[in-house]
């Protein structure tokens, strides 16, 4: 056979999966390249949502790149009170890129292309598994992606108020959110899969299970070696998941814990996936998470999302969702009967996970659900994938019409969260700034004059330079977060405005919080009108800028009665 041959074979062979990597994998190598900058007046994150998750994953990772191991976990990077209950994997990945010398942005990026890839082509395995064709895999993924409602409605009233081709390629907005309801993003690449970097590395792990599970549970050679390494290699990521991203490993017990049990008489064959995945699972879960969370009302009974009446219900999920949960389900009737067994029960399990979702609450920020509900999207996705692909390939009298509809659907499905992931792309229109140079400085020079667990009283910012580059514990950081981690905050929240007044019982709290240094800058100014002239008398400036200055108050630890 000739090379040309031999190439155009290969291009047929392969093509879905080219268009997939030239298509979707080029976005996301595109998307993270710039999604966070070391410029010359300071770090920036390429969008809002980067800026706000990543300035904690960068605290984490310098932790794990600039401690020794004894003391990574020794508090939570937003409340020293606290324990360590953040799902710190790929943290710690980027951590010890970090520490072999790798730059923190490098560090942070090149895996995040590496998960990304990897979870594309197990997204992309997975839907070929369970709907046997290439075709409707790349369109699942497609729809998946293109995630967002209805708002494309409100980008129609904008695009007639001001025609233009740089309206349509530069969207004025996200048309995915619905603040008012507590809908903070829009499609789930801007939304999760970007900004929240344990979701990336969870999913990732999460396709690869079901498929290795899949396909050794589906094998016409039960209990051969190559079906007990594939339940193990399932069950060790699985394993994983208590350490990595909790969210997926309630999924996958939920979808692949009833596909095992409804084979109950194969137990044997089965049963080494879950040993791997509770004995593993367990001793991470027992020793990192048992025990940190403090709120015993940190898990809710809540009807309805946000909703507070049927129809108000039925409205928010048509505005978040579009038409892909009802499309999905008369999907699901329709094919019911032709889905192999492992589609079934990942369709089945999809709509199960968006049940539960609109019952339980399981962390105090409701936002939070979403990182199970993109699981349940992308088993509405496939659902919806196999329906246009049986509308567009109808054959009667009402084929050309069956065609338009199916392209018109598409459209309904994916243009909010085509003109969303255009707007991503655009991160010199979304960026922010994460720290600025001279605090950069000030934190570099902290860390390298300060002992590693000396207590840092500062204003509960996201991204604080004491808890994102200095790698110092802080009392206590963004007061949203350290309630939706489980601590019981409150105690804290009204002492610390008293600490930064000054005066007998100050000290006395700065004593009791174990405090060694106390920062007073902009945002400390902001929160809480510190009285600075008391701490400039009565302590020693350790280190400082034209705005920030940091007072050094360890004699008060030195004189504790109680230490």
């Amino acid at each position: 056979m000739k090379p040309a041959q031999k190439l155009k074979r290969f291009f047929k062979s392969y093509f879905w999966e080219i268009l997939l990597f030239s298509t979707w994998g080029v976005y996301f190598v595109a998307l993270f390249s710039r999604i966070l900058t070391f410029e010359a007046d300071g770090v920036w994150g390429g969008h809002q949502n980067v800026w706000s998750d990543w300035s904690l994953h960068i605290g984490m990772a310098n932790i794990f790149a600039t401690k020794p191991p004894s003391l990574w976990f020794a508090y939570h990077p937003m409340y020293a009170q606290g324990k360590m209950t953040y799902t710190f994997l790929t943290n710690l990945i980027s951590g010890l890129l970090m520490r072999m010398g790798v730059p923190l942005t490098s560090a942070f990026i090149w895996p995040s292309i590496v998960y990304s890839l990897l979870f594309l082509w197990g997204l992309f395995v997975l839907i070929q598994r369970l709907t046997r064709s290439k075709p409707i895999a790349y369109t699942a993924i497609t729809l998946f992606f293109f995630s967002a409602g209805l708002g494309f409605i409100h980008f129609i009233h904008d695009f007639i108020q001001k025609p233009s081709l740089r309206t349509l390629l530069e969207p004025p907005q996200q048309y995915g959110r619905i603040d008012e309801q507590g809908w903070y993003g829009s499609h789930f690449i801007t939304s999760i899969l970007s900004p929240q970097r344990s979701a990336l590395l969870g999913m990732f792990f999460g396709v690869w299970a079901f498929n290795w599970v899949f396909e050794a549970m589906e094998s016409k050679k039960p209990r051969s070696k190559a079906q007990q390494r594939l339940l193990f290699a399932a069950g060790f990521l699985c394993g994983l998941l208590p350490i990595t991203h909790a969210h997926s490993l309630v999924v996958l017990a939920v979808i692949l814990g009833g596909y095992c049990l409804y084979q109950y008489k194969r137990w044997r064959e089965w049963l080494i996936f879950a040993l791997t995945t509770v004995i593993l699972g367990g001793a991470l879960y027992g020793f990192f998470i048992a025990g940190g969370i403090q709120n015993p009302n940190f898990v809710s009974i809540v009807w309805g999302y946000s909703a507070h009446s049927f129809w108000g219900w039925v409205l928010f999920w048509l505005r978040v969702f579009g038409l892909a949960t009802p499309m999905a389900a008369v999907c699901l009737f329709l094919a019911r009967h032709r889905l192999n067994r492992p589609a079934l029960f990942f369709s089945v399990g999809s709509f199960s996970i968006f049940a539960i979702c609109n019952i339980v609450q399981f962390q105090p920020i409701q936002w939070d659900q979403t990182k199970l509900l993109i699981w349940s999207y992308l088993g509405f996705s496939i659902l919806c994938a196999w329906g246009l692909h049986e509308l567009w390939k109808w054959k009667n009298s009402w084929g050309a019409a069956s065609k338009v509809a199916a392209g018109f659907l598409c459209f309904l499905l994916t243009f909010t969260g085509a003109l969303d992931g255009l707007l991503l792309q655009e991160t010199y229109r979304t960026r922010y700034q994460m720290i600025d140079r001279s605090h950069l400085e000030l934190a570099l020079q902290t860390r390298a004059r300060t002992g590693p667990l000396e207590r840092f009283l500062t204003d509960p910012a996201h991204n604080h330079w004491v808890m994102m580059f200095a790698a110092r514990p802080i009392i206590m950081g963004f007061t949203a977060w350290v309630w939706n981690y489980g601590f019981n905050y409150r105690e804290t929240e009204l002492e610390v405005p008293i600490m930064f007044q000054g005066g007998p019982q100050a000290e006395a709290l700065l004593r009791k919080y174990k405090v060694s240094y106390v920062v007073i800058g902009d945002g400390e100014r902001y929160n809480y009108k510190p009285n600075e002239a008391y701490f400039a008398q009565n302590f020693p400036l350790f280190i400082g800028n034209e705005n920030t200055r940091v007072y050094d108050v360890r004699r008060l630890q030195e004189s504790n009665p109680h230490q």
